[in-house]
């Protein structure tokens, strides 16, 4: 996944998730992404990891957070 400079075209920094990314929400400076069967908690200033959460097996199909931002939401299949 890339995040790019809206104002000046640049690519600001590349993150590496497992899977296809379905899904990014930002608050301050931590990015939540979702990708793959897991979802990624980094700090958007150093692209450092902060936690990685194992979501569903057969993947992620949806992902959201919550409007207060403490809550975030998957959905998947399960068997």
């Amino acid at each position: 996944m890339r995040i790019w400079n809206v104002t000046t075209g640049g690519l600001i920094r590349s993150i590496k998730i497992a899977g296809v990314p379905i899904g990014l929400v930002c608050k301050g400076s931590t990015c939540y992404v979702a990708g793959g069967s897991t979802f990624m908690i980094s700090d958007f200033r150093s692209m450092s990891a902060m936690a990685s959460v194992s979501a569903h097996e057969s993947g992620i199909l949806s992902f959201a957070m919550s409007p207060c931002g403490e809550i975030i939401c998957t959905g998947g299949v399960e068997e």
